[in-house]
């Protein structure tokens, strides 16, 4: 359609436009083509080649296809000799006109009807009365106006046709520099396959050669070869370095070396378990969980789990609510600071592997009473067996003592190995956590309150507010010590707090306190165990029990288990707390010993 007014083209297609955004129903427009006006044939709609511009909703772009249209006029390769203009209706009015005198206004539907029964020409379309006022179209005049130039683009397709057709049979030696052209595209394209398999194929001979080349120099130089590319490696290293402040330095087939803390006592592993979380799953999760930093250490704890993530509904990937962060993808990160966890975190790639220790439940261990009534631990002291006995006071011959002596050994058989569980049950309970009333600690001067004391394998911890609010996160009041840093348990009323007179009311036996040295100070916690038991229904039983047995009250039974383990706690943390330095001095630990790991040996 050489020669085409595209605006008036374009003014064609706003007519269908219904939202004015450059697009119409494509189904509509076909529609209107092939039923209204000059119907067009399906072989003279496709001539308009329309749906080249037709997205995957049926939606014709009428502004791309014009702009197309401009495009390929401009361009000199498609432009033919000829061609006119098909507007009907750019005549202008003749000078002088007057309305009535010399030409009627009727609008659209008469003269349609004018036209069915009379005939006549085209009509002629203004926005207002006058003959003289701007030009407008009709959506009917809009339909002709298209179909013409379909019937035109279907004459252009045809003439071009039966051009190329006359010129290859009558053009002299056509066929043959058709065929010319044919051999030498098929030869260039044979030739660019060629170079690109020899291109390929002395790559892979290079590739293998400078491999063999590696391998001896790597023998040579006695350096082993590993999986994981040096690449990879390097990676892993930087996001050690920016997550420690330090970068172990790592050559290429050397493992990776981090850092972590070396337990000071022992508890066990028991309650730690790993959940993978790939990219997308990953994505959700860290868009909700709460990572936060204990109040009086580093630990790095989950306190917000987000909905399909909790390990009681999902056991395949869940996690537990309060459970501590211990390593991110095999990296230890109990010696980092909460910073450089969450940087390591972000910086390690997908798949995401965490593992946790999660938070022991009551159901899971023993409580106090329990421990001291029903699990044997270290035998009396002798003399108190023998007093038992009725040997100690009183005359005794020799036999008697003999016969004493060998009950002793009896009665010291019988517990053997016994005070190692007793104490590692301990231990799981402290881990739970042991509920006391402290009277005062090192940042809480006096007041009264219920509390809870606890430990992990480096750490001390105690809660500084009242565990009456159930909304608390308990994990944010806390404070602590290293177990470094516990001094000694002294039992009974020994300080100068539990001196005071408010404190009289309270028996001795359940009262003990905790002390600490740190370097440049040293304080304590005074605490008092609960005599309450258990609502079990027969309370009173079960304390007359203990009294018979313990000649003690619960609560006295409960202090004096509590003290025994803290104390046997003490006793393992001291012998591991004294080392030697550089100058083979003997010094002691106020923190917990790190040790390197390595990683990546497969």
């Amino acid at each position: 359609a050489e020669g085409q007014d595209w605006d008036e083209i374009f003014e064609c297609y706003k007519l269908f436009d219904k939202e004015g955004n450059g697009v119409v129903n494509f189904a509509e427009l076909r529609h209107e083509l092939n039923n209204n006006g000059e119907k067009l044939t399906s072989t003279e709609f496709h001539a308009l080649a329309l749906d080249r511009f037709v997205d995957k909703d049926g939606l014709f772009c009428y502004e791309d296809q014009i702009k197309f249209l401009k495009l390929r006029e401009e361009n000199p390769a498609h432009k033919k000799k000829g061609g006119t203009s098909i507007g009907q209706w750019k005549h202008l009015p003749k000078n002088s006109l007057n309305l009535v005198e010399h030409y009627r206004v009727v609008n659209y539907n008469v003269w349609t009807y004018w036209v069915a029964i009379h005939g006549g020409g085209a009509s002629i379309t203004r926005k207002g009365r006058e003959i003289y006022s701007e030009p407008a179209k009709s959506k009917l005049q809009a339909v002709v106006q298209l179909q013409c130039w379909a019937r035109k683009e279907l004459a252009s397709v045809r003439l071009d046709k039966a051009f190329l057709k006359d010129f290859t049979r009558s053009a002299k030696g056509c066929r043959e520099t058709l065929c010319t052209h044919l051999v030498k595209q098929v030869v260039a394209d044979g030739s660019e396959q060629v170079k690109a398999y020899l291109k390929r194929d002395n790559d892979k001979r290079l590739h293998k050669h400078a491999s063999f080349a590696m391998s001896v120099w790597k023998r040579k130089k006695g350096i082993s070869s590993m999986d994981r590319s040096l690449a990879l490696l390097k990676a892993e290293q930087n996001i050690f370095s920016r997550s420690s402040g330090k970068i172990e330095e790592a050559a290429e087939g050397q493992p990776l070396v981090v850092e972590e803390h070396t337990p000071v006592i022992l508890i066990g592993s028991a309650e730690e378990y790993e959940c993978t979380l790939r990219e997308e799953r990953g994505l959700q999760f860290m868009k909700v969980a709460k990572l936060r930093k204990h109040s009086a250490s580093e630990m790095t704890y989950i306190y917000n789990i987000p909905p399909g993530f909790d390990a009681r509904e999902n056991s395949k990937d869940g996690v537990y609510h309060n459970s501590v962060l211990i390593a991110v993808n095999g990296y230890p990160v109990n010696s980092l600071t909460f910073d450089q966890t969450i940087e390591r975190i972000t910086s390690t790639r997908w798949p995401l592997t965490l593992r946790w220790r999660r938070p022991i439940n009551l159901t899971e261990c023993f409580s106090l009473i329990e421990i001291a009534t029903n699990i044997n631990g270290d035998p009396l002291s002798r003399e108190e067996t023998e007093w038992r006995k009725g040997g100690l006071h009183g005359e005794t011959s020799d036999n008697q003592e003999e016969q004493n002596r060998l009950m002793y050994e009896e009665y010291s058989d019988s517990f053997k190995g016994s005070s190692i569980v007793k104490m590692q049950i301990l231990k799981r309970r402290l881990v739970r956590g042991v509920t006391v009333r402290l009277h005062g600690s090192p940042t809480m001067e006096g007041g009264s309150y219920l509390t809870r004391l606890y430990l992990t394998e480096t750490h001390f911890f105690w809660e500084e507010q009242d565990r009456v609010d159930p909304t608390v996160d308990r994990n944010q009041v806390a404070s602590g010590v290293t177990l470094y840093e516990l001094k000694f348990i002294t039992m009974g009323k020994m300080t100068e707090n539990f001196k005071k007179a408010d404190f009289k009311k309270i028996p001795k036996g359940m009262c003990f306190s905790i002390h600490f040295e740190w370097e440049g100070g040293s304080s304590c916690i005074d605490c008092e165990v609960s005599d309450a038991l258990p609502p079990t229904g027969n309370e009173e039983a079960v304390r007359n029990r203990i009294r018979g047995e313990h000649k003690k009250d619960p609560g006295e039974v409960r202090a004096d288990t509590l003290c025994w383990g803290l104390n046997k706690i003490i006793e393992e943390v001291q012998s591991t707390q004294l080392y030697y330095d550089e100058d083979g001095l003997p010094k002691k630990r106020r923190q917990p010993k790190k040790k390197l790991k390595v990683l990546g040996t497969e």
